[in-house]
């Protein structure tokens, strides 16, 4: 028995299953079974929980793990290798997100976005302007359909304001654990809590 702790479809309808101390599941639309990888360039998966897939639309899957740093796949190759990014091993790595050339990645230390382009990382330390409500704490990220980047913490859920190149706090939710986000067909933004209930934030 294994523990699921992600399930994503890709951009060609494959499904990809992660596990807790098991590695990664993949079947194609084409697959009546999965396929497993167990290890990633001899080093085994069985220590580290697979977090997260974020599929870039040109090719290439990236995973978050804990611990086990960013991986990446070649759909084309049918490799998985490490993406060496050295800064990011021995971190939790959650909630990837791929926004055009830029892959974020949440982490409890604070939030990552690798240009997949050049290769570059950068950090941001902190989302909220708010000194009383700072929290490093990434829970979850979402690209709305509008092309907004929210990305919701211990403490509440804020908005990447792309001209500046920062974070803003949505006041509404100050204070609130956000846990998960996810659109409807109307634009509308459902958030859920921790504790707080659900919530359905009008952008406009």
């Amino acid at each position: 028995h294994d523990y699921v702790f992600a399930v994503y479809v890709d951009a060609d309808g494959g499904l990809w299953v992660s596990t807790k101390y098991n590695g990664i599941n993949y079947s194609g639309t084409a697959q009546r079974n999965f396929r497993k990888y167990y290890s990633v360039e001899e080093r085994l998966l069985e220590d580290y929980i697979i977090s997260g897939f974020a599929d870039d639309g040109k090719g290439t899957v990236w995973i978050t793990t804990e611990q086990g740093g960013l991986l990446s796949y070649d759909c084309g190759k049918d490799r998985l290798k490490d993406a060496g990014i050295s800064i990011l091993k021995g971190m939790d790595l959650i909630s990837p997100c791929i926004d055009d050339r830029y892959l974020w990645l949440g982490s409890m230390k604070g939030l990552y976005r690798y240009d997949t382009r050049t290769g570059s990382l950068k950090y941001y330390s902190s989302l909220s302007q708010t000194v009383a409500l700072r929290d490093n704490r990434i829970g979850t990220m979402f690209l709305s359909d509008m092309g907004d980047l929210y990305v919701g913490t211990t403490l509440g859920l804020s908005r990447y304001d792309r001209e500046r190149d920062r974070f803003e706090s949505l006041d509404v939710f100050n204070g609130i654990n956000i846990t998960d986000l996810e659109e409807d067909s109307s634009g509308m933004i459902w958030v859920s809590t921790y504790a707080d209930g659900i919530f359905r934030y009008d952008p406009v």
